[in-house]
């Protein structure tokens, strides 16, 4: 076992009898999380264990948080193959990564030239009864607006809050509708007579958010009935996943002076324009998403507003297509866009033995087909199939869901079957 000094792991096993001489498999997963909870939620992710509870074949927060089934689920799965005695399999390579959740760093910065296998079996995916032959690049950017500030004579401030939204991935729910609660406030105010002070909202660029809350000057209360009606339709726009959504309106005492009307303006059109979900869907893996983005943060400060996102896409061409509609934005209306953390796609590949022997494997003891997709996220792979030539890659998981959010969940068969699986692949590359 060896660690570097970054934290990243590698842990080697030997071939059992049969497989000595077999070349080394890797299996990889990253140990970080992302970090989200409840608005009343208590809990500390500093200082406080993560705090499971089952709920029929579910695995879920007992406290409102997120649970780090992303990718906590790929290490466990890899340390019980290390544990498991009775399993046939040739030499493994175990490399566990730093840092994935932010900025892919571990991956980057793990040294290839330790590892000597060349199929890599990724552990950070969640469906399984879906095989990945490719995942998304992409890149965070910092979008800030200068704002003035004017008074408000005869105007009362108010605190508009949106909340109660599923959220989710900012890569594999993008395309589910879940709405987001930065642009729902946004549309909101935009359409109602008042003057915008502040928006805040979401916690985490790689999460849709689900919570945002607004200070507005008013003259009275009556701008807010048109609130409370725009609120509505989009409640129907979104539909189901928005059921649980809600709208608060409170007085404030006291609150930062609004912005003057043209600062106002230019926010609340810039967040209209801002690129926020699907971009465009794959010619060659059709209802896939090809590019997207995502609004996932949005601060205010005295003479400042900050929008953070995440955009992704399966090629470079493609999410440079929305790094190009940013800086035109940013261009238009005299922002600033910087950007940050850029990583590479991993390009699916026409010829592999690795994906061909998962999927034979899969068929043989499940009686039907796996099926093979591009993921319309971001994964390690990447990284490793640019500084190992040659490198056959898969990545696939257990069923989890609502990742990156307190309501995430995992299979707890699926989970068994998932590692049936894994383990007879492993059996089957003698």
């Amino acid at each position: 076992m060896t660690q570097d000094e970054n934290w990243n792991l590698l842990i080697r096993q030997p071939g059992t009898p049969g497989y000595e001489n077999s070349c080394p498999v890797i299996i990889q997963a990253h140990m970080d999380m992302v970090c989200e909870k409840e608005p009343d939620s208590v809990h500390n992710f500093d200082t406080d264990p993560i705090l499971l509870k089952t709920d029929g074949d579910w695995v879920v927060s007992a406290v409102g948080t997120s649970i780090g089934a992303d990718d906590a689920i790929g290490v466990a799965t890899a340390m019980r193959i290390l544990e498991d005695t009775g399993l046939e399999h040739p030499p493994l390579e175990i490399a566990f990564t730093v840092r994935e959740e932010v900025d892919f760093y571990g991956a980057e910065s793990f040294d290839a030239s330790l590892l000597k296998g060349r199929m890599f079996i990724n552990l950070d995916f969640e469906v399984d009864t879906e095989l990945i032959a490719g995942s998304c690049g992409g890149f965070g950017a910092l979008f800030r607006i200068p704002v003035g500030r004017r008074t408000a004579a005869d105007m009362i401030p108010y605190k508009v809050t949106i909340g109660g939204l599923l959220g989710g991935h900012s890569g594999e729910d993008i395309h589910r509708g879940r709405g987001n609660a930065i642009v729902m406030l946004s549309r909101i105010v935009k359409a109602a007579d008042c003057r915008l002070a502040a928006i805040d909202g979401g916690t985490n660029r790689l999460a849709i958010s689900r919570d945002a809350a607004a200070v507005v000057y008013a003259a009275d209360e009556t701008c807010f009935e048109e609130v409370k009606a725009a609120f509505a339709e989009l409640k129907k726009e979104i539909g189901a996943p928005a059921d649980n959504a809600t709208i608060t309106i409170e007085p404030l005492s006291e609150a930062v002076m609004p912005l003057d009307q043209a600062s106002a303006d230019k926010v609340l059109t810039s967040i209209l324009l801002y690129p926020n979900g699907p971009i465009e869907i794959s010619g060659d893996f059709p209802g896939q998403i090809e590019s997207s983005n995502n609004i996932g943060i949005i601060e205010t400060s005295e003479d400042m507003i900050v929008i953070t996102s995440e955009a992704r896409g399966q090629h470079r061409s493609s999410f440079g297509y929305t790094e190009e509609k940013i800086k035109l934005l940013a261009g238009l209306i005299g922002a600033e866009a910087e950007f940050f953390t850029r990583y590479e796609p991993w390009e699916y590949k026409s010829d592999s033995r690795l994906r061909e022997t998962a999927a034979a494997t899969y068929k043989e003891m499940f009686g039907e087909d796996i099926d093979v997709l591009v993921l319309h996220a971001g994964l390690e792979c990447s990284d490793f199939v640019s500084k190992i030539q040659g490198l056959d890659v898969i990545a696939i998981g257990p069923n989890c869901e609502n990742l990156h959010s307190p309501t995430e969940r995992v299979s707890i068969k699926s989970t068994d079957k998932h590692y049936r699986f894994i383990t007879e692949l492993l059996k089957n590359l003698k």
